[in-house]
This record gives structure tokens, C-alpha cells and sequence, in this order.
């Protein structure tokens, strides 16, 4: 059974992206998509791939397994990242 996306996942990286000093506008040139695709990942109307995390992990200085748990999780509960 396929892994469902956790809940607050778009919370998580919105606090880590402002954690970073990082407006919306250079998260997205950051990680090479528009200003769009963040603010979709924000409000966890877009699900990202295993490429865009490893982007995110980069950028937001997040380890990249970690975080791909925190967002793909088996239940809907949000992951932990401590």
C-alpha cells in the first residue's frame, strides 16, 4: 500500500522556509519552480516528488529521509522530524 501524504506537511515547510529567512519568490528560485508550486506545497495542494525533496531537503537544511517520512507518511497524523 502506497504511502498517503501527512497532514501539516505544508506547515512544516512554510516554518522552515521563513526559519531560513527565505520569502516564498526565492524558495521557488531556490528550488527552480515558480512561486506558484510553493505556495501550492504550502497549503498541501500539491504533493512534491522524491526530486523536489531532496531540493527542499537541501535548501532548507532538513535531512533528506527525514523529511521525505515527515511528508509521506502511513498514516494521516503529521511526522516527526525531532
Amino acid at each position: 500500500m502506497l504511502n498517503e501524504p501527512c497532514n501539516g506537511f505544508g506547515e512544516f515547510i512554510q516554518v522552515s522556509r521563513e526559519l531560513n529567512n527565505l520569502s516564498v519568490e526565492m524558495l521557488a528560485g531556490r528550488l527552480g519552480v515558480s512561486k506558484n508550486i510553493v505556495e501550492r506545497l504550502e497549503s498541501e495542494s500539491l504533493y512534491p516528488s522524491y526530486s523536489l525533496i531532496v531540493k527542499l531537503s537541501n535548501v532548507l537544511n532538513v535531512n533528506e529521509s527525514k523529511l521525505n517520512d515527515f511528508i509521506w507518511c502511513e498514516n494521516k497524523k503529521c511526522g516527526n522530524l525531532a
